[in-house]
Order: C-alpha cells, then sequence, then structure tokens
C-alpha cells in the first residue's frame, strides 16, 4: 500500500490498506500507515478517528500524537491539538518540534499573556539548543511584531551566524532589514543562505536584489549576468531589472517587465518593488515610468483608485 502511494498510485494504495485492516482490524501499523496516506492527502476527518484509536492504545507513541495535533489544527481544533503537543513534552521533554508548535499556537492567540508564553517557550527551547533556528526565527519575528527592534535584529544576525536552513527563513530575515531599511544588511544575509545553499537560483536573484538596495549595483548586476536566461522565471531578478530599466530610462523595457510583474502572483515581491519606487521617486522625483509601473503593481494588488492617482500623475 505505501509502496503503491509513494508512487503516485493513490486508489491502489488505499485498496490495498484497506485490505490489510479488514485482514487485521486491530494492526497499529496498518492503522497508522492508512491515517498517514489520508493526511498527506489532505483528508484530515478521515485520518483523524484513526490517529485517536492509536493514541488510545499507545499515548507515548510520540510520533502518532504529533500528526494527530497537526489533524487537530488543520479541522479548527487547537485546544485538542495543544493537549496532544502537552503530552509529546510530558513523554519526552526535549521533544523540541511539540515546543515549537506550542510556542506557535502561542503566538497565533495574540494576547499579551500569549505572546509572553510563546517567548518563554522558545527561550526556554534556546538555551538548551542554541542552534536551532526555527527556533531563532520564530523569536525575532515575534519580538518584531511587538516592537522591539534591537532584539529582533539580534537574533536574526545571530540565526545568519548559525546559517540559514531554508528560503523562508533567509526571506523572514531579509524582510526585517528591509522594512527597517537596514539595506546593508541584505547582502549579508543572502551570502550566507548561498553558502550552504549555492545552487539556489532564487536565492541568487534575492542576492542581487539586495545589492542593489545596499548602493552595490554593479555587484548586482554581476549576479543577474550570471543567472542568464533563468532571471526570467525569477521574480526577484524581474524586479532589479525593473529598477535598473527606470534608472536608465529604458521605458520599453519597463512596460515589458510590468506585463511580467503583475501576472507573476507573487504579491510579496510585488509589495517590495512598491516600497523600492517610493525610495527612487524620492531620490529621483518625477519619473513617469516610476508612476506607470507603481500603477500596474497596484492594479494588480486591487487598489484601483491609488492605481487611477498613480497614472494621472
Amino acid at each position: 500500500g505505501m509502496s503503491r502511494f509513494k508512487q503516485g498510485q493513490t486508489q491502489d494504495a488505499l485498496a490495498a490498506l484497506h485490505k490489510a485492516m479488514d485482514v487485521d482490524p486491530n494492526n497499529d501499523l496498518g492503522r497508522f500507515r492508512l491515517a498517514m496516506v489520508y493526511e498527506e492527502l489532505g483528508r484530515f476527518a478521515a485520518a483523524m478517528p484513526l490517529y485517536e484509536a492509536l493514541v488510545a492504545s499507545a499515548s507515548s507513541h510520540n510520533p502518532t500524537l504529533h500528526r494527530l495535533a497537526r489533524v487537530y489544527r488543520e479541522l479548527g481544533r487547537p485546544g485538542d491539538a495543544r493537549r496532544m503537543y502537552e503530552q509529546e513534552l510530558k513523554n519526552n521533554p526535549y521533544e523540541f518540534p511539540a515546543s515549537l508548535a506550542l510556542a506557535d499556537l502561542d503566538f497565533q492567540e495574540s494576547t499579551p499573556d500569549s505572546l509572553r508564553a510563546a517567548e518563554r517557550r522558545l527561550i526556554e527551547l534556546l538555551d538548551w539548543m542554541s542552534e536551532n533556528i526555527t527556533a531563532r526565527i520564530n523569536l525575532a519575528h515575534l519580538y518584531d511584531t511587538v516592537g522591539d527592534t534591537p532584539r529582533a535584529k539580534q537574533h536574526y544576525h545571530r540565526a545568519q551566524q548559525y546559517g540559514f536552513e531554508s528560503l523562508e527563513q533567509a526571506v523572514f530575515a531579509h524582510d526585517f532589514f528591509e522594512k527597517h531599511e537596514s539595506f546593508n544588511s541584505l547582502p549579508e544575509v543572502w551570502t550566507a543562505y548561498l553558502k550552504l545553499h549555492s545552487d539556489d537560483t532564487t536565492g541568487r536573484a534575492f542576492l542581487a536584489w539586495s545589492f542593489l538596495n545596499a548602493g552595490e549595483p554593479e555587484k548586482a548586476r554581476e549576479q543577474i549576468a550570471g543567472l542568464g536566461l533563468q532571471a526570467r522565471s525569477l521574480t526577484m531578478a524581474q524586479a532589479t531589472v525593473a529598477l535598473f530599466a527606470l534608472e536608465d530610462e529604458r521605458d520599453d523595457m519597463v512596460r515589458a517587465l510590468a506585463e511580467r510583474l503583475v501576472t507573476s502572483g507573487d504579491t510579496a515581491a510585488r509589495q517590495r518593488l512598491l516600497r523600492a519606487l517610493e525610495r527612487l521617486d524620492a531620490r529621483k522625483p518625477g519619473l513617469p515610468w516610476t508612476y506607470y509601473l507603481t500603477a500596474a503593481l497596484l492594479q494588480a494588488e486591487g487598489q484601483f483608485d491609488a492605481a487611477r492617482a498613480f497614472l494621472d500623475l
């Protein structure tokens, strides 16, 4: 059954797993694998009773508890998810994914008490696992949310020293430094990321964008050139080229890039470019193609009145 599932033969997989359960209805391994397939298919309501039966017979099996907690969260039952995570930690106080998940639930509640609880959990985790980048990024994001910029910056820098494990973590750090206009920190974020993920073209596109915003246009051009034709499919690379086109007064290129950017579906990239266009306008006011590109991006974001105002400009 699992072999069929891994090959993408979902119906054959389910048929085999159900047959296994017909042969031996009390087989925990069969129940676990059937539940896992349902979970991975997004059929959480079908997975839930199977996981619950497993937990009832083996409450010390943390992988099942963790999966059931995830199912509860997907079904909008955070209180039940919390009980599962707490049971995990009761079984093993060093089960750090449960600590991270509880901190996330606390953060989502977004009350003063719950935010303090999330902070406490993350600090306690980092006390014995200082290299846990997810915990450090989450703590930095929490501090940024409550307006404690110095401590947020401290933890983003510390995470950078350990090395970002994923693109998402590096983007969190990037957006923090860009929001607070610490543009010189941006290339450091992506240089650190690319040390561990040298083949990631999206990271290289972000590095080009970072160099340009940090006032190093030649390094940015070098990164874009290194991407070659791949730059056409990378939104941040296209955003970087759009800023170059505005600086070079290449209105034909701006028009072509505007069409690509508004259809990219990358809302976050569009927001970064809108902020960069605002900074460009402050430095070089009155460039009509800056207003044109801003209007196109605002229209893509559904801000039609603002887009009309920029087209009028």
